[in-house]
């Protein structure tokens, strides 16, 4: 879902962070103020690869890696996956998988399942009778663009798939756009005939933010931190921080209009209870969708 790949030298920094996370979920006691002050700095004075590892210790520490004992479907994903997938037996990947929710629940129903995740969980977790290996979005980009078979994500993708489901929200934590391009670009060829689908976070039109007089200080404070590194934090992303969920960003029905019309592919829109989009190639529903029309 984000690479958990780190920058060396910084493994006393992202442990304090851990036991922060830890301490955050557990008592919430901080207050979402702090944890919005946290992200502002932290985005403005860490690499790409650095916020990748800052959501990996914020993931370590929550059910997404370490179980929460549900291997059932919610009902908007058993609705939304009857009308989408093919049949079982198909071949299912998932990137992004977590700790193997959506794995254990699609191999109950009869499917073929795969999937990967960059962040390390119990081996006492992960669903029977599917293949799971540890690995990143990007990794999985470079293993199918460069047919590096070698690779166990590359092993791993080597037969198509008859459908990809990006793990439940993953996507919002890829801050680059190009790379979220790139994701869609190696689902379509994993599993070039079958659909891609994948939920979002999408903030409400009525929770644009607003910033305060010290919030904007706090971010010209960070800014000021980064350019003595020699990073240039870009003011335009939608993103947010939570110690649950790392960082993340809000996503929009445009962006997946234009890789739907770049992969030659339609779009399937649906937002309640959670946003979501399938990328098809898949049969058209009862009640069809076309990439202007929500649900």
């Amino acid at each position: 879902m984000f690479e958990a790949r780190g920058e060396n030298g910084l493994g006393g920094a992202y442990a304090a962070l851990r036991l922060y996370a830890a301490a955050r979920n557990t008592g919430r006691r901080l207050g979402q103020r702090l944890d919005t002050a946290i992200g502002d700095l932290l985005f403005a004075v860490t690499t790409a690869g650095e916020k990748d590892l800052i959501t990996a210790a914020c993931y370590s520490t929550t059910s997404h890696t370490r179980g929460d004992g549900r291997q059932t479907l919610f009902d908007w994903e058993q609705k939304w996956y009857a009308r989408r997938l093919p049949p079982p037996p198909a071949r299912i990947l998932v990137p992004g998988a977590g700790w193997g929710r959506e794995m254990a629940a699609l191999r109950a129903q009869g499917y073929t399942v795969c999937g990967f995740d960059p962040v390390e969980s119990s081996a006492d977790l992960r669903p029977k009778e599917t293949q799971f290996v540890r690995g990143d979005f990007r990794e999985w980009v470079d293993a199918v663009a460069g047919s590096d078979m070698s690779s166990p994500l590359g092993r791993l993708c080597e037969t198509p798939f008859d459908a990809v489901i990006l793990g439940w929200s993953s996507l919002s934590h890829v801050l680059s756009g190009d790379l979220r391009l790139q994701i869609f670009e190696t689902a379509a060829a994993c599993a070039p005939d079958g659909p891609i689908l994948a939920s979002f976070w999408c903030r409400p039109d009525e929770q644009i933010p607003v910033r305060s007089q010290s919030r904007q200080r706090l971010i010209q404070l960070a800014d000021r931190l980064a350019h003595l590194r020699g990073l240039s934090p870009d003011p335009t992303t939608d993103f947010v921080f939570s110690p649950t969920h790392g960082f993340g960003v809000y996503l929009t029905l445009e962006e997946f209009e234009g890789i739907a019309a770049r992969l030659g592919r339609e779009v399937y829109m649906e937002t309640e209870p959670v946003p979501r989009v399938t990328l098809g190639r898949c049969a058209p529903v009862a009640e069809s969708h076309t990439s202007k029309e929500i649900e």
